[in-house]
């Protein structure tokens, strides 16, 4: 949407249209002086060096010269054609819910997980210039969305949160303290809080040293508590969810806990009932922390045009400035500035403006419908709006990476590949072309092609050494490669193992296997217990490795 920002200033256009009335009087008075004089054409005669259209051109330029500067104060701008860079005061806030089954309890109306995310989901409406950064955890931490400050994005992670994000089940506050701890950006002298959403049903160790440690870096760590003293059961498809032994699981909060965790991280404990309260005094605590004035680009920025019209003033002043008021000898014989010559230089003075910005504007204009049908997840009326924009300026990579999200958005893969590879290769700009690089890699690494992924993660990087997004996904992308390395060997080696077991059903019928089942009952017991032994032996061994290798592994035995 064309615009502009300072309207105030065309009320100088009544100083123009006084100052050609006040100079259109000037003259009809001065030709009259003439008249009075001498016969005009006798004048003419006698000063042949005079011209009458020099002195009136110079007078036109100037007026165009100074409402051109009228509109430069004005300042055109095109809504959403540019970025902007906007100074925010404010602090760095990581969440990390807790996403274990116990959180489907509904003893807090709908549940606790859903409470949760309604808390969040205001908080975050809440913090206008702070940076928000999301991550989840059950028996396993993982984050979800690396600090920004970007809510919209944010609100979109937290809608699709859900109790089936993590597989390994269970409750670490170890390991989402320790990874909301290493989740910050490394500027200085701003508040950083560490908000944790759990039912603290803990069933691992090492939370209160984790807090402690967050302390230590300057981070607060904020627990809020969800679900009530009275607990409640997990409700699943078939029923409440029971424990190994056939028992209805109960689920509690566990407050102590949280107590203690908040305490060690020099934080606050707060519970999280059916009220606003919790919300509330989160907010209250966040407030305390110190703040910085930080520096937030803005997507929805206007797009100044000014640059044209002040170059077309200048144009029309240095014009005025060479034009003299009496012909010039050398060019006595060369007639420019009769009426047919003036009327062709204002033409094309007066077209020059919009020739030469009208694809340029034309393709802004599609572009801001575009961001606009984006953001109403209209992806099918910004495809074509980018399109549209893409016929005035093919080489545009601002424009491809844009398309390129859209069909990201709509799940078109193959052609957000192909837009990111063309912006990349058309876009100038290294950070731009380092996200086209960074949204190829995303795409490769949600199709788990690693290779590929962390290929183009480094490329993002080569463009772009300071993203620490690029930079957490491209670590992400090898360690998952190294594990689905891992999970191929030791699928191989399982089947190799099933490949040299016996098979039983063959053996009946067969006279070998029945004499050495003969020779096996004539086993002597002490023989049995020795190998008895050893494979107990055996097993403790084994079991003393995966201790090791696994150190969560006991979050298994309790599957909410």
């Amino acid at each position: 949407m064309f615009q502009f920002a300072n309207p105030q200033y065309f009320y100088l256009l009544a100083v123009v249209v006084l100052a050609v009335l006040l100079d259109c009087g000037l003259f009809l008075v001065q030709h009259r002086r003439e008249k009075k004089l001498a016969d005009i054409p006798l004048l003419h005669r006698l000063t042949p060096d005079r011209s009458r259209i020099r002195p009136l051109l110079k007078r036109i330029l100037l007026y165009l010269a100074a409402i051109a500067l009228i509109f430069v104060l004005a300042r055109p701008q095109i809504l959403g054609g540019g970025t902007t860079q906007n100074k925010r005061k404010g602090i760095e806030v990581i969440i990390m819910m807790d996403v274990s089954n116990s959180m489907l309890s509904n003893d807090i109306q709908p549940s606790r997980m859903e409470r949760s995310k309604l808390l969040v989901s205001t908080l975050i409406d809440r913090m206008k210039d702070n940076k928000v950064g999301l991550g989840i955890f059950a028996g396993e931490a993982y984050p979800l969305l690396p600090i920004t400050n970007d809510f919209v994005s944010a609100k979109m992670f937290l809608n699709d949160i859900n109790a089936n994000m993590v597989s390994l089940q269970g409750t670490s506050l170890a390991a989402a303290i320790d990874l909301a701890n290493n989740s910050f950006t490394q500027e200085k002298g701003v508040g950083k809080a560490i908000v944790v959403i759990t039912d603290g049903e803990d069933h691992e160790e090492g939370a209160v040293e984790a807090a402690k440690k967050a302390a230590k870096d300057g981070r607060r760590v904020y627990v809020l508590g969800v679900g009530s003293k009275d607990g409640g059961t997990i409700p699943t498809e078939q029923g409440p969810l029971c424990d190994i032994d056939g028992q209805v699981v109960v689920t509690r909060v566990n407050a102590d806990l949280g107590k203690e965790v908040a305490q060690a991280g020099r934080g606050m404990y707060i519970p999280v009932d059916n009220t606003s309260m919790a919300q509330d005094q989160l907010q209250s605590a966040l407030k305390q922390l110190q703040q910085k004035e930080s520096i937030a680009a803005s997507d929805d920025a206007a797009d100044e045009q000014f640059q044209a019209v002040a170059l077309i003033a200048l144009i029309l002043l240095i014009l005025e400035f060479f034009i003299m008021a009496i012909k010039n000898p050398l060019f006595k014989k060369v007639n420019i500035f009769n009426r047919a010559g003036l009327l062709l230089i204002l033409l094309a003075l007066s077209l020059a403006s919009p020739v030469a910005s009208q694809a340029q504007t034309a393709a802004y204009r599609q572009v801001r419908q575009g961001n606009r049908l984006f953001m109403k997840h209209d992806y099918k009326g910004a495809e074509k709006a980018y399109l549209q924009a893409l016929q005035s300026e093919p080489r545009n990579g601002r424009i491809r990476f844009n398309l390129g999200d859209t069909y990201m958005a709509e799940d078109n893969q193959q052609e957000a590949l192909k837009q990111f590879a063309e912006a990349a290769k058309t876009e100038k700009n290294k950070t731009v072309k380092a996200m086209a690089f960074h949204n190829m890699g995303y795409i490769h690494h949600k199709k788990k092609e690693y290779d590929k992924a962390i290929d183009y993660y480094k490329e993002a990087l080569r463009n772009n050494p300071s993203d620490n997004d690029t930079r957490y996904n491209l670590a992400l992308a090898q360690k998952q490669k190294k594990d689905q390395q891992n999970n191929k060997q030791q699928q191989q080696q399982q089947q190799q193992q099933q490949d040299q077991k016996p098979q039983d059903q063959n053996r009946q019928n067969n006279p070998d296997q029945q004499d050495q089942q003969q020779s096996d009952s004539q086993m002597s017991q002490e023989n049995a217990d020795q190998l008895l032994q050893l494979s107990r032996q055996a097993e403790n061994q084994t079991r003393k490795k995966l201790q090791q290798q696994q150190p969560r592994q006991k979050a298994l035995i309790k599957n909410w």
